[in-house]
Order: C-alpha cells, then structure tokens, then sequence
C-alpha cells in the first residue's frame, strides 16, 4: 500500500519571547506572513514550506516544548539563497538588526560544498544562511504549496 503524498512541510519553533522572534523573521528576514492559528501562532512563508513560530507554553502536544535558549541546540532554521552575494546581504542585514546576534561571517565550506553564515535568533534558535556552491547539488523542490 502506498502512501499519499504529502502536501508540504512546516517547521515549528518555540519562542520565549514571541514577539521578537516574529520581528527576526517578520522583519529582520523579510520572511512574508502566511497566516496564524489565534494569537500566539504566527506562520511564515519560505520557498517549500512554511515556518511557524510559537508562544512557548502554546502547544498541540501534552508537554509543549521550550525554546532553544532553555532546551538546547535541537535543530537549525536552515534559508538557502541563490548565490554568495546573497548570503552576503543576509549577513550585513543580521548584523545591523538589533534582534539575534551573528556568530560567524560568510564563509566557503568545502566539506559541505556550500557558503554559509550562522546566526542566533531572539529565543536562541541556529540560524543558518547559506547557498550550495554546485547548483545541482539537490533535487529541486516540489512547489506544490
């Protein structure tokens, strides 16, 4: 028996401090609003799916996780550009922002073939921006949202 297929993907991240965390990828990022679900969900539109962040202590679960702050590094909030230039400007970007904090410069990384820079978000979130140096290094995504 096969599976249908799945209509597209969403991230969820928790944030202690809701609002700051939707200003980082509201403003900062320049990520378009998709949507909420009431007051203390607020959802993002990225190319492929979509990314919601959370009012810590709001869940669909029993125990409703914590932000990366207070749970530890549990996943990276990873933006794919289209080429160098772009990470560049992300970066320049982050650092004047006032919201998160850089930790590294855009650099090339060979092992992994691409060109990134990490950030933290407000709630303590990795943020990884960063564009693959071969083009066809992936499958392209399914636009289907």
């Amino acid at each position: 028996m096969s599976l249908p297929q799945l209509d597209g993907s969403i991230i969820f991240i928790y944030a202690k401090d809701f609002e700051a965390s939707c200003r980082f990828y509201g403003e900062v990022l320049g990520l378009e609003r998709a949507g909420e679900l009431g007051s203390d969900v607020q959802i993002f539109l990225l190319a492929g799916c979509y990314l919601a962040v959370v009012k810590q202590g709001v869940s669909a679960s029993a125990t409703p996780p914590r932000c990366a702050a207070e749970a530890g590094d549990t996943a990276i909030v990873g933006l794919l550009c289209k080429s160098t230039q772009d990470v560049d400007a992300y970066h320049v970007r982050l650092q004047g922002a006032g919201l998160g904090s850089v930790l590294s410069a855009p650099q090339r990384n060979d092992t992994f073939g691409l060109y990134n820079m990490m950030a933290r978000d407000p709630n303590g979130y990795l943020v990884e921006v960063q564009c693959f140096l071969k083009p066809d290094m992936l499958k392209p995504l399914k636009s289907k949202l």
